[in-house]
């Protein structure tokens, strides 16, 4: 800037003779496209570096697609409402699968009544008939595959909103007298299945909205919940449930309780 501006300048002041300025012209239109030249190479680092910057940000990758060719062919044509990973062999040369559950009838363009599992390439069915009722939660115990919802029945066999899955017999089988009204969730606690949900009967038995399958029957948990009971989780020797109820066992308790082997 300093050789392009002030060298004419100076020369004017000096007088230096008129043939010696027309001389340097060129030297002068040469400095001011360096100038301009450099001004532009500047600009394009400028551009190329906050380019570099932003692809550096962190952003979600598209991950792996279902390989079917239809999108309609892709997933469920019905809400998914609960989802596990279940080996159906144990320690054989299968590999853990997942399951999944809803209101949905076909997954991936099979016929899926409720319940589907993905082998990591294709869905498959989890028993021929699957369920006549939306399927709301699943649990593995010990090997074991177990499904809670709306459902009453899988094809001919009577299944009362909750059912385990007979590997052997490649079917869904009742457990006890099931109960009279939804099953919205099933955990494992200690060893024993227990459910939660909008029941308040098991056969003549009465499960307030919580219960443990125990010595082949459906028991109450304590004194149940006063209202339905959506979720639960063990945790550290602790069965903790939520759900809609403002008591459980008689005692005030706000949407959410725990009980233990040692009392509620």
């Amino acid at each position: 800037i300093i050789i392009v501006v002030f060298l004419p300048l100076m020369l004017v002041i000096y007088q230096v003779p008129l043939e010696p300025r027309m001389l340097l012209f060129p030297v002068f239109l040469a400095l001011q496209v360096l100038f301009i030249a450099g001004i532009a190479l500047a600009l394009v680092g400028w551009v190329a570096s906050a380019g570099a910057q932003s692809s550096c940000l962190p952003r979600f990758a598209t991950g792996p697609q279902f390989p079917y060719p239809a999108i309609a062919d892709r997933g469920t044509d019905n809400v998914v409402l609960a989802s596990t990973l279940w080996d159906p062999d144990g320690t054989g040369y299968q590999r853990e699968r997942l399951v999944i559950a809803g209101a949905f009838t076909h997954a991936g363009g099979y016929t899926a009544n409720r319940v589907a599992m993905w082998d990591g390439t294709t869905w498959q069915v989890v028993g021929p008939q699957g369920f006549n009722g939306t399927v709301n939660a699943l649990a593995v115990m010990n090997g074991t595959l177990y499904a809670g919802g709306a459902f009453t029945a899988s094809g001919p066999t009577p299944c009362n909103r909750v059912a385990w899955y007979d590997t052997s017999t490649n079917s869904w089988l009742p457990i006890g007298n099931g109960f009279d009204g939804e099953v919205e969730c099933l955990e494992a606690h200690e060893g024993v299945l227990c459910a939660g949900g909008a029941f308040s009967h098991s056969g003549a038995t009465t499960t307030l909205h919580i219960a443990r399958w125990v010595g082949g029957t459906w028991v109450q948990l304590d004194g149940g919940a006063n209202g339905n009971v959506l979720a639960m989780k063990s945790f550290l020797g602790r069965l903790y449930a939520g759900g809609q109820f403002t008591q459980v066992n008689g005692v005030a308790r706000s949407g959410i309780a725990f009980w233990t082997s040692s009392g509620g």
